[in-house]
């Protein structure tokens, strides 16, 4: 039951949307597609969805050039 209270205030991650991404990185979607199956986004899918959102720390690793 103590497991169950800290998982509802633990904060939820930042996620970026594949629209959102494109228009931060100026990419096309087959560009997008390229760089997720590359490795360059770490991506999030949702069971029983076709939903993808990438993570905040890949894209702020790939604005800083890390």
């Amino acid at each position: 039951m103590e497991q169950l209270k800290e998982m509802d205030t633990a904060p939820l991650p930042k996620v970026y949307t594949p629209e959102e991404v494109r228009t931060i990185f100026n990419i096309s979607a087959p560009t997008f597609r390229d760089w997720v199956q590359s490795g360059i986004f770490q991506k999030i899918t949702i069971p029983g969805k076709r939903r993808v959102f990438i993570t905040s720390q890949s894209v702020e690793k790939l604005i800083s050039g890390r």
